[in-house]
C-alpha cells in the first residue's frame, strides 16, 4: 500500500506524475487546505488534478494532495477508500468535508481493503488529520444515521426515483411511498439522506417523523450537526397537525398509532385534539394525520417490527401506498444475511437444513453470571454493548427507583432509566436493561438478550408458544392470543437484530432453551461444518 504526499500545484502534481502507479491506475486521493477536505478517486491522476486545479477544487491550491494506492489497488478499492474517508472525515468533524455521497458495493476480496483501510486511518491520526478511533466514530450516533453515509445501489435507486416522481408530479397529485425493509437494511439511514437531498432540492418544508421519543432525541442531535438540516425537522406525530409539508418522511412508520391502548390519559387527550384540529373523524389514526397534512408521504415500514396492539395495522399502511420498494440488502449485521434469515425461521418453526452465519458470534449462555460478565468484557473492548430483554418482568423501579425489576443468577438488575431520552448512549445504560420501547430502531456492536418466560416451546405440537400470563406490557396486551403472539414474537425478532457485531442470548424458559439450543446445530461456517 503507497501512501504518498504532495503540495497540491503544479510542482506537486509534476512530482506525482513521475510515480510509477499514476498513470492508467486506480487511486484515492485527498485534497486538504486548512479547514477544508475534498476525497475523490480517479485512474487518470495527472489529468484529473490538472482539472481540479484549473476548475473544480482550485481553491485547494497550495494545500496538501495524499495519494494512496498499491499494485493490488483496482476501481472497487478506489471506491471503498473514498466512501469510506468520507463517512469517517465527516463524523470525525475535524474538517468541512466537501464531497459529496457516494455509493457503495461489494466486490472481491473487499473484506481485506477494509483492513488495510484501518492502517491508512492510524496514518490520520499520526498525522493529526483525524482525532477518533475507527472504533470511537463507528459507535457515535452521528456516524450511524448521518446523511453522508455511502449508499447501497438499492439505496441510491430507491432514492432517485423518489426524488424523480416528486419533481414530476402535477399540483395536488398524491404520493405515498412504501418502502418496506426488514431489520438493519438501511430504513433510517435512507430517511435521513433523504430528508437533507430533498431539503437541498428546492423543496421548501421537508419534515422526519418518529414515533418513538428515543430515537427522536437521536435524530434531533444528528440533524442539528448538518450544515443542509435543521433539528427542528425532526418531529413527533402530533407535530404534523401544525402545518402543511411538501415532504413528509416516516420513519418506522409500523409504530405510528391508532386511538387504542394507548399508553396514558393525556395521550387520549392529544389524539383528540390532533383529530379535531385537523377536522378527522374521532377514530383516525397518526397515519390519516400524516396523509392530510402532505402530497408527498415516505413511510419506511416493516410489518414484522409491529409490537403492541396500539401500532397502526401493516395492512393499513400497505392498502394506501401509491408506489413500494423493497430494502433487501443487510447493512448491519456484520458479513451475514443468513443471521436474519435464522432469527425469522426460528421463531415461525420454518427452519432449514443449514444457516453459514460468517464471522458473527452467536452465543447461547445457561450461567446468567458467565452472561453478564460477557456483557461486560464486550463493552470495555467495544463500547455499545447493552444488555435488552423481553417485557416479561414487572417495571417495579417505574414507581419505587429502590426497587428491582429482573432477579437472575447473582444479579439484581433494573429496567432502562425512565429519565434519559437516548438511553442507548446514556451513561449508566451498561448497567440496566432495556426494553424494546427505547432499543428499538437502534444499532449495537453486541446485543445480551435475555428472553423471558413468556415463549416457550411445545415439543409435542413443534410449535413456539407463548405464556399470555408472563407478559407484563400493561400496554401491549391483547386478549386476541393470535395477536398478541404475533407482538412478543416481533419483539424478539427485533431484539435479536439490533447486534452488529453478535448475539449474547440467555433464555428462561426450559424448553423454549432446548429448542433453540438443537436450532444452533444448524449453523455451519463456509465448509458446511458446525461453528458453534
Amino acid at each position: 500500500m503507497d501512501y504518498l504526499n504532495f503540495t497540491f500545484d503544479e510542482d506537486g502534481i509534476n512530482k506525482l506524475s513521475e510515480h510509477s502507479l499514476s498513470k492508467d491506475w486506480p487511486i484515492t486521493y485527498v485534497l486538504i487546505k486548512n479547514s477544508d477536505l475534498y476525497v475523490g478517486e480517479t485512474f487518470r491522476a495527472a489529468s484529473r488534478f490538472k482539472t481540479h486545479l484549473k476548475e473544480e477544487n482550485k481553491k485547494y491550491k497550495g494545500g496538501t494532495l495524499k495519494v494512496i494506492t498499491g499494485q493490488d489497488f483496482n476501481v472497487s478499492a478506489a471506491l471503498l477508500f473514498e466512501n469510506k474517508l468520507v463517512e469517517y472525515l465527516r463524523a470525525d468533524e475535524m474538517f468541512n468535508v466537501t464531497t459529496k455521497n457516494s455509493t457503495n458495493h461489494n466486490f472481491h476480496n473487499k473484506t481485506n481493503y477494509e483492513r488495510k483501510f484501518e492502517i491508512i486511518w492510524d496514518k490520520f491520526l499520526e498525522e493529526g488529520l483525524a482525532k477518533n478511533t475507527l472504533l470511537q466514530l463507528k459507535n457515535l450516533d452521528i456516524f450511524k444515521y448521518s446523511p453522508y453515509k455511502s449508499l447501497t445501489d438499492e439505496q441510491e435507486f430507491i432514492a432517485n426515483e423518489i426524488a424523480k416522481k416528486i419533481q414530476n408530479s402535477k399540483p395536488n397529485e398524491k404520493n405515498i411511498f412504501l418502502i418496506n425493509g426488514g431489520p438493519g437494511t438501511g430504513k433510517s439511514v435512507l430517511a435521513s439522506y433523504l430528508a437533507k437531498e430533498l431539503s437541498n432540492n428546492d423543496i421548501k418544508k421537508v419534515g422526519l417523523v418518529i414515533a418513538m421519543k428515543p430515537l427522536r432525541a437521536t435524530f434531533k442531535k444528528v440533524f442539528r450537526k448538518i450544515k443542509a438540516l435543521k433539528s427542528s425537522q425532526v418531529i413527533g406525530p402530533n407535530d404534523v397537525a401544525k402545518d402543511i409539508y411538501d415532504v413528509l418522511i416516516v420513519d418506522e412508520a409500523h409504530r405510528l398509532k391508532k386511538r387504542f391502548k394507548l399508553s396514558s390519559p393525556g395521550e387520549y387527550v392529544a389524539f383528540d385534539k390532533t383529530n379535531l384540529k385537523l377536522n378527522l373523524d374521532p377514530d383516525a389514526t397518526q397515519l390519516d394525520w400524516m396523509v392530510k397534512q402532505t402530497n408527498n408521504l415516505i413511510l419506511f415500514f416493516d410489518e414484522f417490527q409491529s409490537v403492541r396492539p396500539s401500532d397502526i395495522s401493516p395492512k393499513s399502511i400497505k392498502i394506501i401506498s401509491t408506489d413500494s420498494y423493497e430494502l433487501s440488502s443487510q447493512m448491519r449485521i456484520e458479513n451475514s444475511n443468513e443471521y436474519v434469515s435464522f432469527v425469522h425461521d426460528i421463531f415461525f418453526n420454518t427452519l432449514r437444513d443449514a444457516y453459514s452465519i460468517g464471522d458473527y458470534k452467536l452465543n447461547l449462555y445457561e450461567d446468567f453470571d458467565e452472561f453478564v460478565e460477557t456483557h461486560y468484557k464486550n463493552e470495555q473492548e467495544f463500547g455499545l454493548s447493552r444488555m435488552i430483554a423481553g417485557y416479561s418482568w414487572k417495571w417495579n423501579s417505574k414507581q419505587d427507583e429502590n426497587k428491582y425489576d429482573i432477579l437472575l443468577g447473582s444479579h439484581k438488575l433494573r429496567w432502562n432509566s425512565q429519565s434519559s431520552k437516548n438511553w442507548v448512549y446514556s451513561d449508566n445504560a451498561a448497567n440496566e436493561v432495556g426494553c424494546i420501547h427505547t432499543i428499538q430502531g437502534y444499532d449495537l456492536n453486541f446485543t445480551n438478550l435475555i428472553i423471558g418466560n413468556d415463549i416457550t416451546y411445545n415439543f409435542s405440537t413443534e410449535t413456539v408458544e407463548i405464556n399470555k400470563e408472563n407478559y407484563e406490557d400493561p400496554n401491549g396486551k391483547t386478549k386476541d392470543l393470535t395477536e398478541l403472539k404475533r407482538y412478543i414474537i416481533n419483539i424478539y425478532k427485533t431484539l435479536m437484530t439490533r447486534g452488529i457485531k453478535g448475539t449474547n442470548i440467555y433464555i428462561v424458559d426450559d424448553n423454549f432453551r432446548n429448542y433453540f439450543k438443537n436450532s444452533l446445530n444448524l449453523i455451519v461456517n463456509q465448509e458446511g461444518i458446525n461453528q458453534i
